[in-house]
């Protein structure tokens, strides 16, 4: 109710008031004729003032004159009960607006949260089948394989080369499931609205001491601010604010990734280093592979899909280039038995080729012996 009616309610209450009031107290018979009721009005006038002092000094004229008193004051304040009853029905009116309007946004805050928690199964349905259709379409493609005609045909290119080592989930060494991908929805010209994948990338606290300086930064997990991504500062245990270093793996230099290039950065240790961000890969045409970047200045896999975004496991963004040393040897035969050494010249003990490896900490697997290539 705006302040306009309010106040157009309270002026007609008052005239209503005025208008009670006028003709209870007009005369009865119109004037010069209303000279006759003066004695009347003066014997009803007297008549009261008699009363009053009675109802004071007498308590049985007091009870029964209290009594006559409100029985005839009932008429003249009859248009005060009825304002009453107004506005009471109006104070109903509006408890009952508000009544229906609470309880029309617990219905809707309820619906609110039913429609969340079907959509919520609704994904998860779609998230199962999806993994299920994964699950059969590799089971289909390894009985392909059983065919000797598919597997010819393979071996010949006549298949496209779709990556799956890069797809397996969970990821290697960590509970993360990846989003699972289908072969048709794996290369990036395939427009695929519903895919919403995991991020990961390990800490830097995580990598060994002597390989921390080398790593990229988190780019993910920095604030932006007008489009800039702002720079990490770590605090010094026990130093004040004015001494505070910037981790050398969160550097601005770090920050500035050239990809597709061959990159010099100097460290906060003032060593140089050079990262070599050109793939390897070659297409069709035996030319270099040129990966592309997102929005967010994050290098997508040029093999396609792979269910996870971010780092992972690896130091870099981008290619991370590795160089493996392999070290084997024919395995020695017991010089207690009989059995000579085995050797490629002897045709009669078939050699037994040992290589050297070593286990992953992050994952467990057993990988070859190497160093990152361009890291110093």
């Amino acid at each position: 109710m705006n302040r306009t009616q309010i106040r157009s309610v309270e002026i007609w209450k008052y005239q209503f008031q005025y208008i009670v009031t006028e003709f209870e107290n007009r005369h009865v018979i119109p004037v010069p004729l209303n000279l006759i009721t003066y004695p009347f009005r003066l014997s009803y006038f007297l008549g009261n003032v008699a009363l009053e002092i009675m109802f004071e000094y007498c308590p049985c004229c007091r009870e029964a004159g209290t009594r006559e008193g409100q029985s005839t004051t009932i008429p003249y304040n009859q248009w005060k009960s009825y304002l009453t009853q107004i506005s009471r029905q109006e104070e109903e009116k509006e408890d009952k607006f508000s009544d229906i309007i609470r309880i029309m946004e617990e219905e809707a805050a309820t619906q609110q949260v039913s429609i969340k928690q079907l959509t919520d199964h609704l994904v998860q349905i779609e998230r199962h089948q999806k993994t299920t259709a994964v699950y059969l379409e590799d089971l289909k493609k390894k009985l392909d394989l059983l065919d000797p005609k598919v597997r010819a045909y393979a071996q010949q290119g006549g298949v496209q080369e779709i990556h799956e080592m890069s797809r397996t989930s969970p990821y290697p060494g960590t509970d993360i499931r990846r989003f699972p991908l289908l072969d048709k929805d794996v290369p990036w010209e395939i427009l695929f609205e519903e895919y919403d994948p995991a991020t990961f990338s390990k800490p830097l606290e995580e990598f060994p001491v002597e390989e921390q300086p080398f790593v990229d930064i988190d780019i993910l997990s920095l604030p932006m601010v007008g489009g800039v991504y702002q720079t990490p500062v770590l605090q010094a245990p026990g130093a004040e604010t004015e001494s505070a270093v910037i981790d050398p793996a969160a550097s601005t230099s770090h920050l500035d990734i050239a990809y597709n290039a061959l990159q010099t950065l100097t460290l906060s240790s003032g060593q140089e280093v050079v990262f070599d961000r050109r793939s390897y890969m070659r297409d069709r045409n035996d030319l270099p592979v040129l990966y592309n970047v997102d929005s967010s200045g994050v290098p997508i896999n040029p093999m396609g899909r792979t269910g996870l975004r971010g780092r992972g496991l690896l130091a870099r963004w981008g290619p991370n280039h590795l160089i493996k040393a392999v070290v084997s040897r024919f395995k020695a035969v017991d010089p207690s038995n009989d059995v000579p050494r085995a050797s490629p010249s002897n045709d009669q003990v078939k050699p037994i080729l040992e290589i050297l490896v070593r286990t992953c900490p992050d994952t467990g697997n057993l990988f070859l012996l190497g160093v990152r290539a361009n890291s110093s």
